[in-house]
């Protein structure tokens, strides 16, 4: 997994593109904002944990709003190879 920073100067919000192979795990509590993730290339999930039942999918061109107050959560690809996720913060 890899992840780079697309936009870092501006004072409103922050946008990282994020290349995943397996699953991402992050947290909105690090920030304390929450988090747009938008799959760009394949399909991936949203949950709270990567064995979670109520795993949230989002299709390519498919964005979902991760409230603030959620805390920990995990994006794992549903496809093999390299998948383009963009996460904007504020």
């Amino acid at each position: 997994n890899r992840k780079f920073e697309v936009i870092s100067q501006c004072t409103f919000f922050k946008v990282w593109d994020l290349r995943l192979i397996s699953p991402w795990r992050d947290d909105t509590a690090v920030r304390g904002s929450f988090h747009l993730i938008s799959a760009v290339n394949a399909p991936v999930g949203i949950a709270r944990r990567s064995d979670a039942p109520d795993t949230l999918h989002l299709e390519a061109g498919e964005t979902a709003l991760i409230p603030a107050n959620l805390g920990a959560y995990v994006i794992p690809p549903e496809r093999s190879g390299e998948t383009t996720v963009v996460k904007t913060t504020l």
